[in-house]
């Protein structure tokens, strides 16, 4: 069964608003008599009971609405309803997610935009429309993060990504070469050698000047058994880079 929720929010969004409207000019559209629920493959939604319009949340605002997000999409999902979102900014693909990984471990994302959402905080509001998978990668709520037709990174958003080893292929020209900003391709990769606390040794700082370690880079711990079971490490900032030698 697949369930339809319309979710009018547009409070995160920092330019323009009116995803809030979306839900109902969806179904005005879909029920104009310009047209008919007939799908190509010749099924008659109008005549399939295999889904079903839940209608709006009754959102306030705030953290209160993500909430409200969350729990309601857990409860349907935890149903085992195929749940589809109408409406609403970017934003409320944070509690969306959270309410799958309640059922669903080891989510892979698809996210087919033009902009990442992976600021940390946007004008002063980590919940802004332009945070969602920053607050989704932080929580390890997805095991993998593929974003398509993505345009304009800027340095702050390339470091996001390579922090969450997010898969990114960039828009361009037809025909023109994407790239993967992820751990597969870039990674510097060197044998962690000891801990004293909180200092790292390890074989050495990197390939090069270019290509190593440096104050602030996000690097991620792992072993062979977590490689094994396909998990990710647990990622750590760097707060100081001794001894360097190339």
């Amino acid at each position: 069964m697949v369930a339809v929720v319309g979710v009018p929010s547009d409070e995160n969004s920092s330019f323009m608003r009116g995803a809030a409207l979306a839900p109902p000019r969806i179904r005005e559209v879909l029920h104009s008599g310009a047209a008919n629920l007939c799908a190509e493959n010749g099924i008659d939604l109008a005549a399939d009971s295999r889904w079903r319009d839940l209608g709006d949340l009754a959102l306030a605002e705030g953290v209160e609405a993500l909430d409200l997000i969350e729990v309601t999409f857990k409860s349907l999902i935890e149903r085992g309803l195929r749940v589809l979102a109408m409406g609403g900014d970017h934003t409320i693909t944070y509690p969306i997610i959270r309410a799958c990984g309640s059922r669903y471990e080891n989510l892979n994302v698809l996210h087919l935009d033009a902009h990442p959402d992976l600021y940390h905080v946007y004008e002063g509001n980590p919940f802004s429309h332009a945070c969602p998978f920053a607050r989704i990668m932080e929580e390890g709520l997805a095991a993998r993060l593929v974003q398509y037709g993505i345009r304009a990174l800027n340095p702050h958003q390339r470091e996001q990504a390579a922090r969450f080893q997010v898969e990114i292929h960039e828009a361009g020209d037809i025909g023109s070469a994407t790239f993967k900003w992820s751990r597969e391709n870039g990674s510097v990769v060197v044998e962690w050698l000891g801990q004293d606390g909180n200092v790292l040794t390890v074989s050495s700082a990197g390939r090069d000047e270019n290509l190593g370690f440096a104050n602030d880079d996000w690097v991620e711990i792992t072993d062979d058994v977590r490689e094994a079971q396909g998990l990710r490490g647990v990622l750590v900032r760097l707060a100081n880079v001794d001894e360097l030698e190339w």
